[in-house]
């Protein structure tokens, strides 16, 4: 009704004259009414769908905003992540080098363990050398102990050889005193019954032995091997 009130005053121009009423049409009234009353409905479910469509498009800006800035945090990611990229060239550098100064120092250790293991060997070595040099010294520190003791064994040795010789050489003196000595006592008695001495046998002179002379056998042969070990 009230579309109606003011297209009709619009309608209206002043100074015109009125002009006269005519009988009113319900049935124009009626069908304006249907008119507008479609047109409202029509232009309600525009407004409808407009408002579904405004609700769809808020969310799929919502849904691309959010996208948008998932994106932009990557990006602004990314471009902190390519700015550092000198910063991890620089490190990745650093750790390159770092490295071969590792296995330059692993060369020296392992080259210096190889020099600890030969001066251990020879440490080793030389520690045994002493060893057996010491047993060797007192071996022969024992030997000469034993050779003082067989020395002295063959010290009583010699003198009971030497006593024996002794003992044999006056033996041979008595027995030929005890010759002579008989021999003279026949001579003696034929010189009585004779008058004349019976000529004298001359004995064929007998190598003379010496104490000095005297060689123990065995003696020097046996000292001689001895001394070898």
């Amino acid at each position: 009704l009230n579309l109606i009130s003011i297209t009709s005053f619009r309608g209206l121009t002043l100074g015109e004259p009125l002009k006269p009423k005519e009988p009113l049409n319900f049935e124009a009234g009626c069908a304006i009414l249907s008119k507008f009353q479609d047109a409202w409905e029509e232009l309600h479910s525009f407004g409808e769908a407009n408002a579904q469509k405004a609700r769809d498009v808020d969310l799929e800006i919502g849904r691309i905003y959010h996208v948008f800035l998932n994106e932009k945090r990557n990006w602004e990611t990314f471009q902190r992540e390519f700015s550092n990229l000198e910063k991890m060239k620089t490190e990745v550098e650093t750790v390159v080098n770092i490295l071969g100064n590792v296995r330059s120092m692993c060369s020296d250790i392992e080259e210096a363990l190889m020099k600890l293991e030969n001066l251990i060997e020879i440490k080793e070595y030389y520690k045994s050398e002493a060893q057996e040099k010491i047993k060797l010294s007192n071996y022969r520190v024992d030997k000469l102990m034993n050779l003082d003791a067989y020395r002295e064994l063959l010290a009583e040795e010699h003198s009971e050889k030497v006593q024996e010789i002794e003992e044999a050489e006056m033996a041979v003196k008595q027995t030929k005193q005890d010759v002579y000595q008989a021999k003279f006592r026949e001579e003696m008695e034929a010189y009585k019954r004779t008058g004349e001495l019976p000529q004298a046998e001359i004995p064929e002179p007998s190598e003379a032995r010496n104490l000095e002379d005297v060689i123990l056998e065995g003696d020097a042969q046996d000292l001689e091997q001895y001394l070898q070990f």
